[in-house]
């Protein structure tokens, strides 16, 4: 796991030390530096993926500014505007880009060079780094801000799907994953840890709902409004409507006769049709 982030000189940041957990929130305003810090990962993940990181600088080999996960243009776009020297950084004559990783207590090094003579290049030469890093070697998703919307068809790739297991930038080879997958089971109960609610009844992934529906959208108390729907004639086959005072009984799934002024926005029911891949 990535305990601790650190970067230098890169976008929005002259100097940053972030410490990270199992699952990390990142808030701020607009323009704040929050994607920065993702794509600052996704960099070091796309400049190993394309062995980028193993050539020597003679061979090409650098961080990959444009590539499959991040497109974040050339070297002047990524060295930060009030760029300086940082303790942390050897005293070189050319401008350095610093990332630092700490992965399960053990901390791994990457210092590129910005090219004075060629600053519109978008492959930065490689300083001092790491040769491996668990982050290149672990699963890894990184999905943008603009993700696809719904469609008849998806890609599909046995490559980037199944070998990969990557789901796409924009979460576009999902149903590919999901059909390859199919047949496996899904664990239904979460360990202990960070990523259980801590009013959860039990570890059953159903019964961690309630509590956060709770969480995000408390149930009102109030009595629904009665319609003002014009009265019509009831035919035979019509069922009759179940009673206003029906609720749902917390920790149970809905059903078609359960009525609620409010839903959680987090449950919507199954579709009955399965996408196509």
């Amino acid at each position: 796991m990535i305990n601790h982030i650190k970067l230098i000189n890169f976008k929005a940041f002259r100097r940053l030390e972030l410490p990270l957990g199992p699952l990390t929130l990142l808030t701020g305003l607009n323009s704040s530096g929050k994607s920065s810090v993702l794509q600052a990962l996704g960099l070091l993940r796309q400049s190993y993926e394309t062995q980028m990181l193993t050539r020597t600088k003679r061979a090409g080999g650098g961080l990959l500014l444009n590539g499959d996960l991040v497109a974040l243009g050339t070297a002047q776009d990524v060295l930060h505007e009030d760029f300086g020297p940082v303790e942390e950084l050897p005293a070189v004559d050319e401008p350095l880009v610093g990332f630092a990783v700490e992965e399960d207590g053990e901390q791994r090094t990457w210092l590129a060079a910005y090219d004075l003579r060629h600053p519109d290049r978008d492959v930065m030469p490689l300083a001092e780094g790491s040769v491996r890093a668990h982050l290149a070697e672990q699963p890894f998703q990184y999905l943008h801000a603009d993700r696809i919307t719904p469609a008849v068809t998806y890609p599909r790739s046995h490559q980037i799907a199944v070998a990969r297991g990557f789901l796409g930038v924009r979460g576009e080879h999902t149903v590919d994953y999901l059909r390859h997958h199919t047949d496996q089971d899904v664990p239904t109960e979460v360990p202990d840890g960070p990523l259980r609610h801590r009013d959860a009844i039990s570890p059953n992934s159903w019964t961690r709902r309630s509590p956060g529906c709770r969480s995000c959208a408390p149930v009102s108390t109030s009595k629904p409004i009665p319609s003002k729907a014009p009265t019509r004639s009831a035919s035979p086959t019509a069922s009759a409507a179940p009673p206003a005072s029906t609720r749902p009984v917390a920790g149970a799934p809905p059903t078609s006769a359960s009525a609620s002024p409010t839903r959680c926005p987090s449950w919507s029911p199954a579709s009955p049709r399965r996408p196509r891949a």
